[in-house]
């Protein structure tokens, strides 16, 4: 069995944002993720870059890693605080 991940107390600023019912990426540092067809996500508010190769690439959201899967994948573009990539994405799984 894997272990077991302690629970993260929801903070001031994501508590607001459930009580006012604002939506989640209006969270300061949350990672928004946009997936146009099969052949580009966009992705805001990344940590970095993980692990990269043509077939996977892996960039840190924080809390969480988005795993990007397919063929010919490439990282079109990159800011502090945006990415693209391109190829065809065959899956997308956050662990």
């Amino acid at each position: 069995m894997g272990m077991d991940r302690k629970a993260r107390k929801p903070g001031l600023l994501e508590r607001a944002v459930v009580r006012m019912d604002l939506p989640a990426d209006g969270l300061a540092g949350v990672p928004r993720i946009e997936l146009i067809g099969d052949q580009e996500l966009r992705m805001e508010n990344h940590k970095g870059i993980l692990a990269y190769g043509d077939r996977e690439i892996h960039v840190s959201g924080g809390r969480f890693v988005v795993k990007v899967v397919g063929e010919q994948l490439d990282l079109r573009a990159m800011t502090g605080l945006q990415l693209c990539i391109t190829g065809r994405i065959e899956g997308i799984q956050l662990t």
